[in-house]
């Protein structure tokens, strides 16, 4: 199978955004879908996005409020 991430900022009303990574199939059905909350519960941005050569993996990379550390860098792998 090969993967197709779609990447966005996800948010409910009166919460902060966060990253959301989405699978498309085909005539548009969604396959999966996952969302990133960090330990800070706030603002959490995805910069890049990008598929492995074998089409099966989606990694996302960013940043986020952490708990008590200010921005962390984040790195997610999401299997397809």
């Amino acid at each position: 199978m090969t993967l197709a991430a779609i990447l966005a900022l996800t948010a409910s009303p009166g919460t902060p955004p966060n990253i959301g990574c989405t699978e498309p199939g085909r005539l548009a059905h969604q396959l999966w879908v996952m969302r990133y909350d960090g330990p800070g519960h706030n603002t959490d941005q995805a910069n890049s996005v990008a598929v492995s050569a074998t089409g099966n993996r989606a990694f996302v990379t960013g940043y986020g409020a952490g708990a008590t550390t200010g921005d962390d860098y984040i790195t997610i792998g999401y299997n397809g």
